[in-house]
């Protein structure tokens, strides 16, 4: 656990995890999502979430002492870049070498549903990327990566520090700093959920009527008019495929080759149908209001037609 300074500190500054995000590298993060939780506009992870996390690289870490021999002491909070005063790092682990050389280790729990990031046995890119700011921030030329994947399997990495990737990294991080959370002005919209719940928070309900469109507003109307058209295509095609393979599948559970296997198997369950369960009790009307779902706004494109 970080101590009440430590967790202050990391307020004002980014911390090696972040840094990923920042660049574009994190598969579910994204630079708004760290904008949004710098800014104190999102709440931070569970408490009981990080507890378990934080538990289970104790039981991590004395199985990487027992594979590899590593002498593992505990971590020793958050360090500040020598240099870079708004770059952090915070080792899950300090690694004590030959003739007493330190360096540092990090230690993942990975889930079946982010397992296939680590696949061949390689580092994801995410992570190459955090531990590069963290041994930058050590000043160490190497560091170490214990990833346990679905319970099982444990994945052991020397990752030999790249200077200059370090650097370029450290760059996007103050850079995203100075222009973002010591100004309060968001990073420039992208595809993120943190984004669209920015802008519905932000936004929450029309207050004026139609404006004129800015002349940017062409491209952009185009640019998703044919994203919405690649999009549909792509989903008649998929449909398209999986109906030709339940077709192929017939009365089998599934089907398997080389590229893998695939399953059409019948659910235990076909879930709850509410509306169903409502028409039967038939709730009187003030009851339905007072369980009816706040309104949003709606995000709907009319093209104009041709000749108008």
């Amino acid at each position: 656990m970080l101590s009440a300074e430590q967790l202050e500190m990391r307020k004002t500054r980014l911390g090696a995890s972040e840094i990923p995000a920042v660049a574009g590298l994190a598969p579910w993060s994204s630079p708004m999502s760290v904008f949004l939780s710098r800014m104190g506009l999102v709440a931070d992870l569970d408490e009981s979430f990080t507890d378990v996390g934080d538990e289970l690289e104790e039981p991590i870490a004395r199985l990487v002492t027992k594979r590899h021999g590593l002498t593992l002491n505990p971590y020793p909070g958050s360090l500040r870049h020598p240099t870079r005063e708004h770059i952090l790092a915070t080792p899950d682990r300090i690694v004590v070498e030959e003739e007493g050389e330190r360096t540092h280790l990090q230690i993942k729990n990975v889930g079946y549903r982010v397992m296939r990031h680590w696949a061949d046995d390689s580092l994801p890119t995410y992570v190459r990327a955090q531990v590069e700011v963290e041994s930058a921030v050590l000043g160490v030329s190497h560091c170490y990566v214990a990833a346990l994947l679905g319970g099982r399997d444990l994945q052991f990495h020397k990752v030999e520090n790249d200077e200059g990737l370090a650097s370029l990294l450290m760059d996007m991080g103050e850079d995203f700093y100075r222009k973002h959370i010591a100004t309060g002005i968001p990073p420039e919209p992208d595809e993120s959920e943190a984004y669209r719940t920015y802008l519905e928070q932000k936004y929450p309900r029309h207050m004026a009527p139609l404006k004129a469109a800015p002349p940017e507003a062409s491209m952009l109307v185009e640019m998703y008019s044919i994203a919405r058209r690649q999009r549909e295509d792509a989903e008649k095609r998929e449909a398209t495929a999986k109906n030709k393979l339940r077709a192929m599948i017939g009365e089998a559970e599934g089907i398997v080759g080389d590229w893998g296997r695939i399953t059409w198997r019948h659910a235990k369950s076909g879930g709850i149908n509410y509306k169903g369960i409502v028409e039967e009790l038939n709730p009187p009307p003030e009851m339905m209001l007072k369980y009816r779902a706040p309104g949003s706004r709606r995000f709907v494109y009319t093209p104009k037609e041709e000749g108008k």
